[in-house]
């Protein structure tokens, strides 16, 4: 926890990519547990996307490989 009391730049980046994955993970697990959502085939496949590189650029082509879904259809 002492991580999150350090200002240097590279711990102030580590705390957003761990809020980040945290914020992240409630919201997976929230669209998960709630079958209320149609569009659970595309959100929940975009979701895991997200977690799995959110290190890395992310486009709506990329997801829509992901969903076999159309970037228009996504949108």
């Amino acid at each position: 926890m002492n991580e999150f009391n350090n200002s240097h730049p590279i711990a102030l980046l580590d705390q957003s990519v761990q809020i980040y994955k945290f914020i992240m993970l409630l919201k997976q697990n929230n669209l998960l547990n709630n079958h209320r959502y149609q569009d659970s085939a595309i959100t929940t496949p975009i979701l895991k996307y997200i977690a799995n590189h959110y290190a890395e650029p992310i486009s709506n082509e990329k997801l829509a490989k992901v969903t076999s879904y159309s970037v228009t259809y996504q949108n």
